[in-house]
């Protein structure tokens, strides 16, 4: 990015950068157009579909615990059932939609420009990252994701393995993944208590992948390496966690 871009991208009030960020995006999607999972199975037709990858996570208490459990609540809802066929793309955001109070959703805790604050929408990341780590154990196809800058937890309060991890924007940044198997995967999500759940389901086994991850820390940062046999991504992260 050059620097008088930076320098305008600094400048401009936030609505604009908003408004300029999707326009780009439509457009992008306009012009290669992916075909988008956006229809859901019930519980009783799914019935016959085993699950190929789960994933349990604890939901930590934090400040904004209530909120951030009812974000990760409607989330879970809404993508819970999801169909991808094959060659299709989920979209994190296309599925949950813009967060706002109007659409039920409440102040969690969130990063804010790389500090632990409080946003409309507050805990969604945790439900981005496990969609995306469920891709990526499902054996999909990465198309976007976003890591954080900094490592903001201890090994006590880490929900998302690092590496694992996926910043997500509304207007600017997402997660999505493509099926590429030769049938189609439906996704299983649903908060239980304190913990959130994730599957992906198919009717025929699913080939699936484990990760490795190797974490180096060189004074304040830690670098990441995540591979599914050969390897996924490489992040610096700076480490924050307090």
């Amino acid at each position: 990015m050059s620097t008088l871009r930076r320098l305008v991208r600094k400048l401009a009030p936030m609505p604009l950068r908003l408004a300029v960020a999707v326009t780009r995006r439509t457009w992008s999607d306009w012009r290669n157009p992916p075909t988008f999972a956006n229809e859901t199975l019930d519980h009783a037709t799914r019935a016959n579909l085993k699950p190929a990858v789960t994933i349990t996570q604890p939901i930590r208490r934090t400040a904004h615990f209530e909120g951030k459990l009812h974000n990760l609540t409607l989330a879970a809802h809404k993508l819970d059932g999801l169909r991808v066929s094959r060659g299709a793309t989920v979209s994190f955001w296309r599925i949950i939609g813009r967060p706002s109070e109007a659409r039920g959703f409440q102040t969690g805790r969130a990063i804010v420009n790389d500090r632990l604050g409080a946003d409309i929408g507050g805990g969604l990341c945790q439900v981005a990252s496990l969609l995306y780590e469920l891709g990526l154990r499902g054996g999909a196809t990465t198309v976007e994701r976003h890591p954080h800058s900094r490592d903001l937890y201890t090994q006590d309060t880490r929900f998302t393995p690092l590496g694992l991890d996926a910043a997500i924007v509304w207007g600017f940044k997402d997660v999505r993944w493509t099926n590429p198997h030769p049938y189609e995967v439906v996704l299983a999500f649903h908060v239980e208590g304190e913990t959130l759940h994730g599957s992906m389901l198919a009717s025929a086994p699913l080939p699936t992948y484990d990760l490795e991850i190797k974490s180096q820390d060189e004074g304040t940062l830690r670098h990441v390496e995540v591979t599914r046999g050969a390897t996924v991504s490489r992040e610096t992260y700076v480490i924050d966690a307090s």
